[in-house]
């Protein structure tokens, strides 16, 4: 997916069909991007390809979002219809972020700011994983509690 007008074309058409979701679109990610999806960010090696295929997904996620809100707003009224958009982070955290280390992870993120129009996006991933490993933390210090060690020696 590194063809920006096969990319265009490719959009319209998977748009018209209800089974193409961007969770779908996702998993048709090159091997190379996936391969180092669900081995986390540790091969800095491939990061160029991810953010490739993640910036053309979130354009697809976009114009995903916008379809369905046309459709909405064309078939029913407000008081009608409660649609909320595709939220691309949770699979992005999920895939990505989680098989990795929490510097790898930051690394990415500021190497995934520099592309065009990224950046609230990368701010919102930023606050996201902040969130997650305040809770995982926290979570080890309740359980070292709790089995009695001391969370200063640990």
């Amino acid at each position: 997916m590194h063809y920006p007008k096969t990319e265009e074309l490719m959009f319209g058409i998977w748009l018209e069909e209800e089974f193409m979701t961007p969770d779908v679109v996702f998993n048709m990610l090159p091997i190379s991007a996936k391969t180092s999806l669900a081995g986390g960010l540790g091969n800095f090696l491939q990061w160029n390809h991810i953010v490739c295929d993640l910036a053309q997904w979130l354009r697809y996620v976009k114009a995903f979002n916008d379809r369905r809100r046309y459709e909405v707003a064309k078939t029913y009224t407000v008081f009608f219809s409660i649609y909320t958009d595709y939220d691309p982070q949770d699979l992005v955290i999920d895939q990505l972020m989680l098989h990795s280390e929490k510097s790898d992870q930051m690394n990415f993120l500021e190497y995934l700011r520099l592309v065009e129009g990224m950046d609230s996006f990368v701010s919102s991933l930023q606050k996201r994983l902040l969130v997650f490993h305040t809770l995982k933390y926290k979570n080890a210090l309740r359980q070292e509690g709790k089995s009695g060690l001391d969370p200063e020696v640990v």
